[in-house]
């Protein structure tokens, strides 16, 4: 694959949101405090129309943007390993973001390697695993039972019933084009069974409206960090991008969406925003 830089107006304004907590707000002392408060294990519980019997109850835990590196570190992954251990998640997935610093990221898998749950673990690329080194990132996840799945799907059965996992790669290593995430898209659903959950691993919540109108029946995302600023658990700015889906559950015509405000931070900055890692628990409508 081509590996220019996506640049385009939304890439650009992402990166704004981003740096909403420095920029915009300045780091106050409430918000550096929050900053530190360490991952917290967040419930979400989520229903659909159809769910088929053996899905229900399933218990999806969501590891995005740990940023490991300045402000989150290999000493904090003991805690988070706990908290993962204690969540008893039946499928643990990781959408991106997860290493700033490359020597840190393989110390970090092999502790978290200790948690995988029954039906396995699995990850998708971030930007920030661009920026830092594709290549080198993905020997890293070869090493360990963390699998990568770049524009592909994985049918797991659970039960009697199937559960797709479909992981779309992240377009800043592509060309520059309209709607990245559709190519890529088309390309991770390339022979997938047309039954089953379809449950879409996807860094970006852009991505949404592409992987809904697929067919996938819950993305999961990250990215945004909800700009790391919140007012009853939704992104402050959300009044302002409505549809750039920055913290929170979405739904688009029986299609769900859940944006991760992530489990660490680039900069230690969190006003009513904290640090996450949500539980999925997936229910019948």
């Amino acid at each position: 694959t081509a590996t220019a830089p996506l640049v385009s107006r939304r890439t650009v304004l992402e990166a704004v949101v981003a740096a909403a907590p420095v920029t915009a707000f300045g780091l106050g002392a409430a918000g550096i405090a929050g900053g530190f408060d360490g991952t917290r294990v967040t419930n979400r519980p989520l229903s659909f129309s159809g769910l088929a019997p053996g899905l229900a109850g399933l218990r999806i835990m969501q590891i995005t943007d740990l940023h490991l590196g300045a402000f989150f570190g290999p000493s904090s992954i003991p805690a988070l390993v706990e908290k993962i251990a204690a969540a008893r998640p039946d499928l643990l997935v990781f959408t991106g973001d997860i290493c700033d610093h490359l020597p840190y990221l393989e110390p970090a898998l092999r502790q978290l390697e200790a948690v995988i749950p029954a039906l396995g673990a699995y990850a998708v690329m971030g930007n920030h695993e661009y920026y830092r080194g594709e290549r080198a990132t993905r020997r890293i996840y070869d090493k360990t039972r963390i699998q990568m799945i770049t524009n592909t799907h994985r049918t797991l059965q659970v039960g009697g019933d199937k559960l797709v996992l479909v992981g779309v790669d992240d377009p800043a290593g592509y060309e520059r084009a309209a709607e990245p995430h559709a190519r890529l898209a088309d390309i991770a659903l390339d022979g997938a069974p047309s039954d089953g959950f379809k449950l879409g691993l996807c860094h970006r919540p852009s991505g949404f409206r592409t992987l809904a109108a697929r067919g996938i029946d819950l993305t999961l995302s990250g990215h945004t960090h909800g700009a790391q600023i919140g007012i009853a658990e939704r992104s402050v700015l959300e009044p302002f991008l409505p549809d750039w889906y920055l913290w929170g559950e979405y739904e688009l015509d029986g299609k769900q969406l859940y944006t991760s405000s992530g489990a660490g931070h680039w900069a230690a900055f969190r006003l009513a925003c904290p640090s996450e890692a949500p539980l999925i628990q997936l229910a019948s409508r």
